[in-house]
């Protein structure tokens, strides 16, 4: 397995919930605001200013501001900006309160299958495993993990074997993206291509949701 060693830098997405102060300005201090088509538990849990679905959030004094695909600096940067007509030196004070936006999904013979978020730390493969509840002890095979990255007709598969320490740091240094899948398989290498087409229906679903959303 290649491991990319790119510069991981989290950029905001639509469902992310912002938590911005602004020194001696309380008014600021707001609790999350629902999109109008969030659904009702979307709402639920740390306060802030909730990234609509058009990839904007709203600010008292300076309305909507367009945050999708930013950086933490750059957004800071429009606010600070903006605010600076209204507000003699703001001081702006910016983080991400719950990351919503970027998913990879584990699934297969781990113990917690399910979708993991991506946060302002790099996610590994051995990572995402670890807080999958690890391999299953009694169906996994662990020379066979796969990833799959990219487009539905044309993925980049990437394999695994982590029953050797030196695999294993290869999968602490790949890096997950937004929509990876991690596939930890009971199959054989020779029996590969079975597997992969009882699991396109489960692949279908989640790009075709992945389409949906980001339409």
């Amino acid at each position: 397995m290649q491991h990319p060693r790119e510069n991981y830098t989290y950029r905001v997405g639509s469902q992310d919930i912002l938590s911005i102060n602004l020194w001696n300005h309380p008014e600021f201090n707001s609790l999350a605001q629902p999109s109008a088509n969030a659904l009702p538990d979307q709402t639920a849990g740390a306060p802030g200013y909730l990234v609509n679905d058009e990839g904007n959030i709203y600010l008292p004094l300076i309305g909507y501001i367009y945050v999708n695909g930013k950086t933490i600096p750059e957004i800071q940067h429009v606010i600070t900006k903006r605010l600076r007509q209204y507000i003699r030196n703001p001081q702006v004070f910016l983080r991400v309160n719950d990351y919503r936006s970027k998913k990879v999904y584990v699934m297969g013979e781990v113990l917690k299958p399910g979708f993991l978020p991506l946060n302002d730390q790099p996610l590994s493969i051995t990572a995402a495993l670890n807080l999958s509840g690890s391999l299953d002890p009694n169906a996994s095979d662990p020379r066979h993990i796969y990833v799959i990255r990219g487009p539905f007709m044309h993925p980049e598969i990437y394999w695994l074997n982590v029953s050797s320490p030196v695999a294993l740091l290869l999968g602490e240094q790949f890096r997950l993206q937004p929509n990876d899948i991690v596939i930890v398989s009971t199959a054989a290498v020779t029996r590969w291509n079975r597997f992969l087409n009882q699991l396109l229906p489960t692949l279908q679903t989640i790009w075709y949701t992945k389409a949906i959303t980001s339409s």
